[in-house]
């Protein structure tokens, strides 16, 4: 069996030429016994011939993965931030946000008519609410949409549960009187519901 000596292929006893690379034989070929040894690559001037084939120089990998990584990682936190301000509470529901004046108190069918100015609740975009009810009554917390309680409510703008310190959980509804928006707060355990505009 005799080698190609340019490529290493396998040579018909009569070939005049390599079948894989096209080298002579008469000048390429070598007996079987003979080892193919591949040629060394081209050593650059600056580095010692060490006879070793060289690696292949390192490719340029793609900035377009990282930049993609990068963008998708964004979008992920945007997303997450208004998940969690939306369920911090309310997330800035723009019907009720705002500061509302205690108008009047409600005992079963009593209505009670109050100054403007000796009670207010304000609700805050990022779902805080504080209920002032004089100096030495104050009640901070949380809100957040019903909206399973919006659809219960008769003419509701919107229903949202309070989590307020120191008081049960209470509920605050929007509704609509005589063309001007009103908002009824009832707390479980306080005898009368406050009503509030702004």
């Amino acid at each position: 069996m005799i080698l190609c000596k340019k490529c290493g292929a396998v040579l018909a006893e009569n070939a005049a030429f390599c079948p894989k690379c096209g080298a002579p034989v008469d000048a390429a070929a070598a007996p079987a016994g003979d080892s193919y040894t591949p040629p060394a690559a081209p050593v650059p001037p600056d580095m010692p011939n060490t006879g070793a084939p060289m690696a292949p120089p390192p490719q340029q990998k793609s900035k377009k993965p990282l930049i993609i990584g990068i963008i998708v990682a964004v979008l992920a936190v945007l997303v997450i931030g208004c998940f969690a301000l939306s369920a911090a509470g309310g997330g800035g529901d723009s019907a009720i946000v705002g500061k509302w004046d205690l108008t009047a108190t409600i005992d079963g069918d009593d209505v009670v008519p109050i100054s403007r100015g000796l009670g207010y609740i304000e609700f805050k975009s990022n779902g805080t609410v504080l209920l002032y009810l004089g100096e030495d009554t104050n009640y901070s917390g949380t809100y957040e949409k019903n909206d399973e309680l919006t659809g219960r409510v008769d003419s509701s703008k919107g229903a949202y549960d309070l989590k307020l310190d120191s008081l049960p959980d209470g509920v605050a509804s929007i509704s609509e009187i005589n063309g001007e928006d009103g908002l009824f707060v009832i707390i479980p355990g306080v005898k009368y519901g406050m009503f509030f505009q702004k």
